[in-house]
């Protein structure tokens, strides 16, 4: 009898334990997923403050929808070189390293696949219930991803008739060009002269990331002669707009 209710009493407790210890491997699942998703999602959009580009940058675009393998492996992904202005484009992975095997980084603390939209940027773990759309989703980030802005660009030039003095060019003596990556591939569009700067169409954003922009003279001469003269810098782009100055000396 006293062995039966000893029996009993382990059995009360264990029964009494198993939730508290289901919670709380939940809790360090939840934890591990969070900080999993977050490195995910920095290897998307790297760190604008440090001035370290992700893929978003080097591809200029994110993943596609429920690809993040695309971060890990480069199957047809166009391999990352220089070009125009030293500026690299191309898949430069893998984004995320460290002691898991591919394939861990793409699946939650329940070693589940993570969800991935492209339209927003946002990486979604199911949760601890395993079914998406219900209350303990995991979601990072909040808002949707910003992979695109506008572009400002103004061109200065030293004075081809009065040396020393900084002049603004405008459309009718310069013509300005950003080059971006596209699918991991070059691709460039002219900037319209508008308010003062260069600017590329409101309806038609460029990838955020690392761009060169390019200036071309092409004055007649009745206002000094700034004809082929060409400049070439490198311009981040991570806010709404980038404001370059470039200068074409005579």
């Amino acid at each position: 009898m006293e062995l039966m209710i000893a029996v009993a009493m382990v059995a009360i407790m264990a029964a009494a334990m198993v939730p508290n210890i289901v919670g709380q491997v939940d809790r360090r699942r939840e934890q591990a997923t969070r900080e999993e998703m977050a490195t995910l999602y920095r290897a998307i959009v790297g760190d604008p403050g440090k001035g370290i580009t992700g893929y978003l940058a080097d591809m200029g675009r994110p993943p596609a929808s429920n690809s993040l393998q695309e971060l890990l492996t480069q199957g047809s992904q166009p391999a990352y070189a220089l070009r125009t202005g030293a500026v690299g484009m191309g898949w430069a992975g893998p984004y995320v390293a460290g002691g898991f095997q591919g394939g861990d980084w793409l699946r939650d603390g329940w070693n589940r696949a993570y969800q991935f939209s492209s339209a927003t940027g946002q990486i979604t773990s199911a949760g601890r219930d395993g079914s998406y759309g219900t209350g303990d989703d995991l979601v990072m980030s909040a808002d949707a991803m910003r992979v695109s802005g506008d572009l400002a660009v103004t061109v200065a030039a030293d004075s081809a008739l009065v040396p020393g003095n900084a002049v603004v060019l405008d459309g009718d003596k310069v013509r300005v060009y950003a080059y971006y990556s596209l699918s991991g591939v070059e691709t460039s569009v002219e900037l319209t002269w508008s308010s003062y700067a260069f600017h590329t169409s409101g309806s038609a954003p460029i990838p955020l990331g690392f761009h060169a922009i390019q200036a071309v003279g092409q004055d007649d001469g009745s206002g000094g002669d700034y004809s082929g003269r060409t400049t070439v810098v490198t311009a981040p782009l991570y806010g709404a707009s980038a404001h370059v100055d470039l200068y074409l000396s005579e």
